[in-house]
């Protein structure tokens, strides 16, 4: 299994695995996302790892929200759309932030081609702005 793209973290419970987001599609289309290590699949239904996590039964791994298995086939790591869709963009952690490995993924410093606007200024609201300075520092 590949790992997660997108990571906000490593796992508080094992130390070993990266907590990443993974999108689903439920039956009525709609989709949500998940928190879901890929060493030991503790899951949370937001990206605070401080919350207390879901630990599904490890013989019939399913979802908290609807029932569907954690690694099916209605479910992926999400690329970096998804995760602005999911409001997620800015628990992204930038040092375990892969670069171009999903589709939506081609340059995530730069904006992909195909975005509307509320996507593009969620996508702008993520990058690093320069430290501001002030001019008195300038001239010191």
């Amino acid at each position: 299994m590949p790992n997660p793209c997108h990571s906000i973290g490593f796992c508080p419970i094992c130390g070993d695995g990266l907590c990443g987001i993974r999108i689903y599609k439920s039956d009525d289309d709609s989709t949500y996302g998940l928190i879901v290590c890929d060493e030991c699949d503790a899951v949370w239904t937001e990206p605070d790892l401080t919350a207390k996590p879901y630990f599904p039964d490890t013989e019939d791994e399913r979802s908290p929200i609807d029932g569907q298995p954690i690694w099916g086939v209605s479910s992926h790591w999400a690329d970096l759309r998804e995760c602005a869709l999911l409001g997620w963009l800015g628990n992204i952690d930038p040092i375990l932030h892969c670069h171009g490995q999903q589709p939506a993924d081609d340059d995530p410093l730069d904006s992909p081609a195909a975005m509307d606007n509320s996507l593009q200024r969620s996508l702008d609201n993520h990058r690093m702005a320069p430290p501001d300075i002030d001019n008195d520092e300038k001239t010191s």
